[in-house]
């Protein structure tokens, strides 16, 4: 067992799932990421489109990179700008 899994956490957080067709809350995070915050400096810029697809094909990559290190398969992208 694992150091996190021994944590005490309130209620019945541990029995808590992500929300369906998630397979983890680190999937779900990257796929429902609002990265607009990031991007309001560049927001009269023609390039602000631009850098949101960035950050969130960026967040993407990481979440799989770490998958694939993990020896998991890689997940495709799901959404695009909410």
């Amino acid at each position: 067992m694992s150091e996190i899994d021994k944590e005490k956490l309130p209620g019945n957080a541990r029995d808590r799932q992500p929300p369906e067709g998630y397979g983890s809350w680190l999937e779900y995070a990257v796929d429902t990421f609002d990265s607009r915050p990031n991007i309001l400096h560049t927001l009269f810029a023609d390039t602000s489109s631009d850098l949101r697809e960035w950050i969130e094909d960026t967040a993407w990559a990481e979440l799989n990179d770490l998958r694939v290190r993990a020896g998991l398969a890689p997940i495709e992208q799901r959404s695009k700008h909410r």
